[in-house]
């Protein structure tokens, strides 16, 4: 550890310990992930008081009195701003505290512990407070793309447009109204038109969470337009699949990849020579509220 992150780490400690003495409320709030145990043997400390501080902080967290951990871990990093395993300590009871910013302070202190077992902590520990996957905000996304189409078994590509948002209705799992718009020449002699589509969407996250894959599963209906119909349109009713990978690149900004495709029976019936098996999209998708 430089000169200078110790003197960043004990004026956080410092900054922090008056603020932790004011009582806390009677309902703590749940961390966004489950904390792991800290260590409960800690390593060599400059100052012996540090180490019975820490240790009474851990028996304190042990007890489920996040509020005297917070202030035990405070004055054990205050004695000895080495004490990785207070910081980490620290850190967990900030985030039970949902004190995010101050449990990420503490954590990447926490990360220059001698020890490997503590850097392992603190290292995942770090990964679950920065993640910016967490799908749990109302999302807009927008895009564009081929949608493949068989006539008389020949394939013809038509490029889509799309419009969607996303509500979160459970963990991981999210409801999805997705409207696309096929363009179609006016000289040609097949059938576009708008599909709208109400899915129920389950989130799989990928590796570290960043990327996510989603399928999603619902009803359709296909406002079909052509010159098939003396009036120019035709509504079919049905439904769709979809599975999209988005990368979430900020809280707010991120892009997808998806595909997709469509069933109406009575388009089907009507118009058998027709198939669009296969839709493929890209775009933008913004989410609200941050991760």
């Amino acid at each position: 550890m430089t000169l200078l992150s110790l003197l960043v780490a004990t004026q956080i400690a410092r900054a922090d310990a008056p603020a932790v003495a004011e009582p806390v409320a009677e309902t703590v709030a749940e961390p966004v992930v489950a904390a792991a145990q800290p260590p409960a043997s800690p390593s060599a400390s400059l100052d012996p008081s540090a180490v019975d501080l820490y240790r009474s902080a851990l028996e304190a967290w042990r007890g489920k009195n996040v509020a005297d951990a917070l202030t035990l871990s405070t004055a054990s990093v205050n004695a000895d701003p080495l004490l990785a395993e207070a910081w980490l300590l620290r850190s967990y009871a900030h985030l039970r505290l949902d004190d995010r910013t101050r449990a990420l302070a503490s954590v990447r202190l926490a990360r220059e512990s001698s020890r490997a077992d503590v850097r392992a902590a603190a290292r995942a520990l770090e990964a679950q407070l920065t993640e910016v996957y967490v799908r749990d905000s109302p999302t807009l996304y927008f895009g564009l793309g081929p949608q493949i189409e068989l006539r008389y078994g020949q394939s013809v590509p038509h490029m889509a447009l799309n419009l969607g948002v996303g509500v979160p209705v459970l963990k991981r799992i999210s409801a999805r109204v997705e409207v696309r718009w096929t363009a179609l020449d006016p000289r040609d002699l097949g059938v576009a038109g708008a599909r709208a589509s109400a899915m129920a969407a389950w989130t799989l996250p990928l590796g570290n969470g960043r990327w996510s894959l989603t399928p999603s599963v619902g009803p359709s209906l296909w406002l079909a337009t052509g010159k098939y119909w003396l009036d120019g349109s035709n509504p079919y009713l049905g439904a769709r699949a979809d599975v999209d990978l988005d990368g979430r690149l900020s809280p707010t900004v991120g892009i997808y990849l998806a595909a997709g495709t469509d069933v109406y029976p009575g388009q089907m019936a009507e118009l058998s020579w027709l198939a669009e098996p296969l839709d493929f999209r890209t775009g933008m998708r913004f989410w609200f509220w941050g991760g």
